[in-house]
């Protein structure tokens, strides 16, 4: 959430999540394996109760801030039944070093 690649992507997007919220998001889908169904994903970050009831909203604008370029980094698996997390590929696009994300 600290690289220029984010602040650039967040600039384009209104609405947007709290920079810990969204670095709670990135670290719950990398601790599960990159994949956990939205409700899941939605009690991992403590989401507000706004988030909850618009999960595919949040999800949306999760996509906004991560998907550089049209990259799938975040998305829905399994007919929208899991979100997924590409970890090499968010390295990648915000020019990450190994380490945990």
């Amino acid at each position: 959430m600290a690289s220029d690649v984010y602040a650039a992507q967040a600039e384009y997007v209104r609405r947007k999540p709290d920079r810990p919220v969204v670095a709670a998001v990135v670290d719950a889908l990398a601790e599960a394996g990159e994949t956990m169904s939205p409700a899941a994903l939605a009690a991992a970050v403590s989401a507000s109760d706004r988030v909850r009831r618009n999960m595919d909203g949040f999800i949306a604008i999760l996509q906004r801030l991560l998907n550089v370029e049209g990259y799938p980094v975040l998305g829905l698996i399994d007919a929208g039944h899991t979100v997924r997390l590409d970890i090499h590929l968010l390295r990648t696009q915000f020019q990450l070093e190994k380490r945990r994300v």
